[in-house]
């Protein structure tokens, strides 16, 4: 059995004084086991999921027996201008894509994707099917997983969700937005 690899995250343009250790995952054991039966994961680990391909199968993501929300973030790979390079919270554009089992602002289950910074045409842009904005607590495009049960398209709506929303991000996430 090997032993597992943890690698410290930083960006090539931001040095982060206390990077994130993160669980290197490139074997389908690891992968499989993933967050099964841990605790939450504190805001300086996490773990990395690495496929050699895309593939539905090699690189589905299940949340058996894993008792906490699930948060993906997806990096543009651009420093916000005028945020502090050392700042880490701050530092780095990003959207971040989740499933919630619901909280004080959303009581029931729901998918969520946000974008930091927010871009200001975001909030008004036509979001995919389903979904609608949050803006009471926390900004952000919210799909209600009751939107989901017994749809024969399930898989197909959530993907729609999570791409469409990677898409206006991409759309509306440049530095002219922040300007």
């Amino acid at each position: 059995m090997t032993m597992p690899r943890f690698i410290f995250v930083q960006t090539q343009e931001n040095r982060i004084a206390a990077p994130p250790r993160v669980k290197y995952c490139d074997s389908f054991l690891c992968r499989l086991r993933g967050l099964t039966f841990r605790s939450p994961v504190t805001r300086d680990e996490g773990l990395l999921l690495v496929f050699g391909r895309d593939s539905r199968v090699d690189s589905s993501i299940h949340m058996l027996g894993v008792g906490f929300d699930l948060a993906v973030f997806w990096l543009s790979g651009r420093s916000i201008p005028g945020e502090d390079s050392d700042d880490e919270d701050n530092a780095d554009e990003r959207m971040n894509f989740g499933f919630s089992t619901g909280d004080d602002s959303i009581a029931e289950p729901y998918l969520y994707a946000t974008a930091y910074p927010l871009p200001p045409e975001l909030p008004h842009a036509e979001l995919p099917p389903g979904a609608r904005w949050q803006a009471e607590g926390w900004q952000g495009a919210v799909f209600p997983y009751a939107e989901l049960v017994g749809m024969a398209d399930a898989q197909e709506r959530v993907l729609s969700f999570l791409r469409g929303m990677q898409d206006l991000g991409e759309r509306y996430m440049t530095p002219v937005s922040y300007e």
